[in-house]
């Protein structure tokens, strides 16, 4: 791997990481950025620290997990039709997709 590849990838990283910690940090309720990272770090028996740890860490867990989903299955449509340029319409999985969502 060369600087510049692993440069690229702990960008990558550093941005995951700070769009998780946005999204934790936003919500319906007003959590101050402070409570957000004292919760993460320390745990807590505030209602702040129970909002952030058993409702936004599990929706951003499942938003980046589901994120890492639809990148694992882009790079696969990828290598499959050896097209770096393939999206879901190439193998006509959008309407099998619609037909699907149709039926259930």
């Amino acid at each position: 791997m060369t600087r510049r590849t692993a440069a690229f990838a702990a960008a990558g990283v550093a941005v995951a990481i700070l769009a998780g910690l946005l999204d934790i940090a936003q919500g319906q309720g007003d959590v101050p950025l402070k409570d957000v990272w004292d919760a993460l770090l320390h745990g807590g028996d505030s209602l702040n620290a129970a909002l952030v740890l058993d409702i936004r860490l599990p929706r951003a867990a499942a938003g980046i997990v589901a994120g890492f989903a639809l990148a694992g299955a882009a790079v696969v449509l990828q290598a499959l039709t050896r097209n770096p340029l393939a999206e879901p319409a190439t193998l006509g999985l959008t309407a099998g997709g619609a037909l699907a969502v149709t039926l259930v």
